[in-house]
C-alpha cells in the first residue's frame, strides 16, 4: 500500500514522495490499516488539485502525523477538508494552513478551526499581495494564538484587513509585531486595544 502511493506521488515531486514515506511510518503506528489508505488517498487527492498543490500535500503529510496525536481520525479528515477548500483558493494558503496546524491546534478547540481558517480566508482577496498576507497570518498563528484568544485574533485580523486597504507593507509590519505589541497588555485590555485600533 505504502509503495503504491509513494509511486503515485513521485511524479509530482521527489520530495513529496520522500515526505510521504517518512510520514507513513508514523501513520501506520497511529492508524488502522483502512485509515492509512484513506489518509494517503486524501494526500494524493490534494496533490492532484492544481499544478502547485503538491506543496500543500507535502505540508499535509508533514503535519498530519503530529495532528493525529491531537484528534481522532474523523476529526483529522475534517481538518484535511479545510485544507482542500483552501487549495481551491490558493495552494500557498493551504500549505501554510497545514504547516501552521501542529503549533496552532493546541491553542484552539476543534470547533474553532473553521473560524481560524476563515480569518485567513478573510485576508485573501485574490491577489498575490493578499495571498502573502494570508500566508503570513497562518505562519504566525502558532505564536499569535499562544498569546491571544480567538476573539482577540479576530479583532487583530479586522484591523490588519483595514490597514491592507491602505498599505500591504503596513499591514504586513503590523501583523509581524502584533505578538510583542499585544502580549504585554493585561488580558482584559487586549481586545479593547485592538478594537480601538480599528477605529
Amino acid at each position: 500500500l505504502i509503495g503504491r502511493y509513494e509511486k503515485e506521488l513521485a511524479p509530482f515531486s521527489a520530495s513529496l514522495a520522500v515526505e510521504f514515506r517518512r510520514a507513513a511510518e508514523s501513520a501506520c503506528d497511529l492508524l488502522e490499516p483502512d485509515e492509512v489508505g484513506l489518509w494517503a488517498e486524501d494526500g494524493l487527492e490534494l496533490a492532484r488539485r492544481s499544478w502547485r498543490s503538491w506543496e500543500a500535500a507535502n505540508e499535509y503529510f508533514r503535519a498530519g502525523t503530529v495532528v493525529l496525536t491531537l484528534m481522532e481520525f474523523e476529526a483529522l479528515r475534517r481538518w484535511t477538508q479545510y485544507g482542500r477548500d483552501l487549495v481551491e483558493l490558493s495552494s500557498s494558503l493551504a500549505a501554510a494552513f497545514f504547516r501552521a496546524s501542529p503549533g496552532t491546534l493546541p491553542h484552539i478547540s476543534f470547533a474553532q478551526i473553521s473560524e481560524w481558517v476563515n480569518l485567513g480566508r478573510h485576508l485573501y482577496k485574490g491577489t498575490w499581495r493578499s495571498a502573502s498576507l494570508a500566508v503570513q497570518f497562518f505562519d504566525m498563528s502558532p505564536i499569535l494564538f499562544s498569546q491571544l484568544s480567538l476573539e482577540e485574533g479576530k479583532a487583530l485580523v479586522r484591523f490588519v484587513d483595514v490597514l491592507a486597504e491602505r498599505s500591504y507593507d503596513l499591514a504586513t509590519h503590523c501583523l509581524s509585531v502584533a505578538p510583542q505589541t499585544v502580549s504585554p497588555l493585561p488580558r482584559e485590555d487586549r481586545e479593547a486595544f485592538l478594537r480601538f485600533a480599528e477605529v
